[in-house]
């Protein structure tokens, strides 16, 4: 589309078209809505789940609507919005534009004073920015294709975090499958993976990325937040696990029975807001419209 009209697929007798466009455009229904127009089936999600799953707060809204537990989040218009986001969210705490891809425009803020720079680098890119709570535990990643949920895989990178350069360019990020959770844990990142994709309107395949909190401890009255899921308090929404795991913290405050020793051995899944790339296998039907 950058360097050619669409409409010439048309002549050329194109049958369906296979998108790998990443980012803005590619992404986010643009293509997808030109390609319906022109009635021309293609890979992945539709207009309209291409376009929520680029959009990580409305991501995150539909996502605790469904259930599925996501960290406490807010949106950073400006300077105006810094003490409070450090106030619930605390730091470290993630800082990235709303509809970006591949974590362009993130930063990790350990900081009160690199928060500024963070927004910046964010807002330069898109006018929406959202700060989420960082979460200290393993990554991982689980794909959905045609409905199922596929084993999930842990990431591991001795960068701070799995930015562009890890995804893309580094030689030292690796991929582990099996990914070395209790099949129970694995099971409740699968489900939220599944739910969050219906609850975007995705179609075809997709991936959503989990951290596990390394301690329920984590969990907070009113806490903050992040798309990789972080631990919700106890009277909020979230995945079946995530709800024990909250209500277990609130018993432990009313009750005198410990906690066992080692709390980093109880690795909960919680969800992730993740840089959204939907496709899928087999063109999407579309007819031709009737009217040019």
């Amino acid at each position: 589309p950058a360097e050619r009209p669409l409409t010439e697929l048309i002549p050329e007798g194109v049958e369906r078209v296979w998108i790998a466009l990443h980012g803005p455009g590619g992404e986010d229904g643009a293509v997808q809505g030109a390609l319906e127009w022109l009635g021309l089936p293609y890979t992945g999600s539709g207009l309209l789940g291409s376009a929520i799953g680029m959009d990580k707060l409305r991501t995150k809204h539909l996502a605790r609507a469904a259930g599925v537990a996501t960290p406490p989040f807010l949106r950073l218009s400006g300077a105006q919005d810094f003490p409070r986001a450090i106030a619930e969210l605390g730091l470290p705490m993630a800082v990235k534009p709303a509809t970006q891809g591949s974590s362009i425009g993130m930063s990790r803020v350990e900081t009160a004073a690199e928060l500024p720079a963070a927004w910046r680098a964010a807002a330069a890119l898109d006018p929406v920015v959202i700060a989420e709570r960082w979460i200290i535990g393993r990554e991982f990643t689980v794909g959905v294709l045609q409905g199922d949920a596929l084993p999930a895989i842990a990431i591991e990178t001795p960068r701070s975090f799995y930015d562009y350069q890890a995804k893309y360019f580094a030689d030292d990020t690796r991929y582990l499958i099996p990914c070395g959770l209790p099949a129970v844990h694995e099971a409740a990142m699968q489900a939220a993976a599944l739910a969050t994709f219906a609850a975007t309107g995705a179609s075809g395949w997709g991936c959503s990325s989990a951290r596990p909190a390394r301690s329920p401890t984590t969990c907070s009255p009113s806490p903050p937040a992040r798309w990789r899921r972080r631990w919700p308090s106890p009277t909020s929404t979230a995945a079946p696990c995530c709800r024990r795991s909250a209500r277990s913290a609130s018993s432990r405050r009313r009750s005198p029975r410990p906690w066992p020793a080692t709390p980093a051995r109880r690795a909960w899944p919680v969800a992730r807001s993740t840089t959204r790339r939907w496709a899928a296998p087999w063109p999407r039907p579309c007819g031709r419209p009737s009217t040019p």
